[in-house]
């Protein structure tokens, strides 16, 4: 079968430097300009894969696509070339990590196909970041991962030839392709040495070998799918210096060699789990002991005792542990603000038998600051961007609308 003039890619896909002319221009969207070459090695972003990037003469480009009709591949480029006789290089870098993970993700899903019975339905090809792909199938356990992988890399190590070639529809029919075209006239079918037949019009390595080595990070689910996410060839050597790097830097912290690191990790957590809880412990203690003090220093106000505090940089969950212990006191009524990184934060608290409603207190106080919060009639939380001026006026407020208050029913004396 012929392979077509303009997309020598698909013949020789370590080809990164060429020759060829611009014989039209194209004006895009953005004022972005677009060219279209005789004959091009640049790969345009389709099934799975993303694009090639490089130069043409001094325009670097910046996306490859074929136009709707799929009969023009145009080279989006980051500025104007005349149309004539061109150089142009496409990143190797780039076009070798694609080659790698799309031809891992073949080798892949032909290893979940005959260990688990998987299909992959869908496919995500980056050499930059994890690749994926989509299995129809259930969760898949550490050990069968772990099958599955043996076998990609055994494979990979065997050095197997990655050829590609055209067929027709019918003789596409006699050999045993993963996912059949049914769309295409002339096939193009990427075949691992008899492993693996699929039809692919992606850049692929020549042998296996070149892929390197191949990891799978980890699995989701994704839209009732199984998603795997995977590394491989230069991202899978780069994965792993991370990971080594981490682990050494982390090993050396703990003073401990490498392969001592978990257990070394897991006996800290488990001890720094037992001082947090301690920790926790003392600090309601040292809570209780703090309400204390509020209730004595508090002023009573329409026959209720008031406990009023602004604090500065102060949690909005101890706010509301202080607001709770003040609250076991009858008739109290306990109101918190907090000011931190220009916000504040406004805890109101009301026990039973006070007359007062902390929802409806919060509100009066916050909505002529346009602040926002909600709660009950015991308790309730909001906030609003502020100053410490505002926080003061705030406080003020507060105490003024106390003042106004009724005293509550049925209080002694």
């Amino acid at each position: 079968m012929a392979i077509s003039p303009q997309l020598l890619y698909l013949q020789d896909p370590l080809k990164f430097e060429f020759e060829a002319s611009v014989v039209e221009k194209i004006a895009l969207p953005g004022g972005r300009q677009g060219v279209i070459l005789d004959r091009t090695y640049f790969y345009p972003s389709g099934g799975g894969q993303e694009h090639d990037t490089g130069q043409i003469e001094s325009a670097a480009v910046l996306d490859v696509y074929k136009s709707q009709d799929n009969s023009r591949v145009i080279h989006v480029l980051d500025r104007d070339l005349p149309v004539g006789s061109v150089r142009a290089r496409i990143d190797s870098d780039r076009r070798i990590r694609h080659m790698q993970h799309h031809t891992a993700q073949h080798l892949l899903s032909q290893c979940f196909l005959r260990q688990l019975h998987a299909s992959t339905v869908s496919a995500n090809i980056n050499g930059c970041s994890p690749s994926t792909l989509d299995l129809e199938s259930p969760a898949i356990s550490k050990i069968d991962l772990e099958t599955v992988e043996n076998l990609a890399n055994e494979v990979i190590f065997q050095n197997l030839q990655v050829k590609s070639y055209f067929v027709s529809g019918a003789e596409s029919a006699s050999l045993p392709v993963r996912k059949p075209d049914a769309v295409h006239a002339e096939i193009r079918i990427v075949e691992i040495d008899s492993f693996d037949y699929s039809a692919c019009s992606g850049t692929h390595c020549t042998r296996t070998g070149s892929i390197g080595i191949l990891k799978i990070t980890k699995t989701e689910r994704q839209n009732e799918k199984m998603r795997v996410h995977f590394f491989a060839g230069m991202q899978a050597l780069e994965y792993f210096r991370a990971s080594f790097d981490t682990l050494i830097r982390l090993s050396a912290a703990f003073s401990v060699h490498p392969r001592d690191l978990e257990s070394s990790v897991l006996q800290q957590s488990q001890e720094l789990g037992s001082v947090n809880k301690q920790l926790e412990s003392t600090r309601h203690e040292l809570l209780k002991l703090e309400t204390l003090r509020l209730l004595q220093e508090s002023e009573t106000i329409q026959q209720r005792l008031c406990v009023l505090e602004a604090y500065e940089a102060r949690p909005a969950q101890e706010l509301r542990l202080l607001a709770s212990e003040c609250c076991q006191h009858p008739c109290t009524v306990a109101l918190f603000s907090s000011l931190s990184s220009g916000k504040i934060s406004l805890v109101v608290g009301c026990s039973p038998g006070s007359g007062v409603k902390a929802d409806e207190m919060l509100q009066v106080l916050l909505q002529p600051l346009g602040g926002r919060g909600g709660g009950d009639s015991a308790f309730s939380q909001g906030g609003f961007p502020g100053s410490s001026e505002q926080q003061a006026d705030l406080m003020q407020n507060a105490v003024r609308l106390l003042k106004t208050l009724p005293p509550p029913e049925n209080v002694d004396g």
